[in-house]
C-alpha cells in the first residue's frame, strides 16, 4: 500500500489551522500549487494538510 495526498477540486484541507476547499491545483516551475477557494493567491502544496490516500498496487503475474 503507498499513502500519497490526492489534491482534487473539492477536497477538504486544512490550511493555516482552517477548513479550505480545493478549487484546482497548478505546477509552475515543476512546483505544486494549490488555489483554494475564497483564496486569491495559490499555496504551495507543502504548506496544506491533507489526508493521504491509500493506493493498492497489484501486479499481474
Amino acid at each position: 500500500m503507498i499513502r500519497i495526498p490526492l489534491y482534487r477540486r473539492g477536497a477538504v484541507v486544512r490550511y493555516n489551522g482552517k477548513d479550505a476547499t480545493i478549487s484546482h491545483v497548478l505546477i509552475r516551475k515543476s512546483l505544486l500549487y494549490v488555489c483554494l477557494k475564497d483564496m486569491e493567491r495559490p499555496v504551495p502544496a507543502q504548506e496544506i494538510e491533507i489526508e493521504p490516500t491509500v493506493l493498492q498496487l497489484t501486479r499481474d503475474v
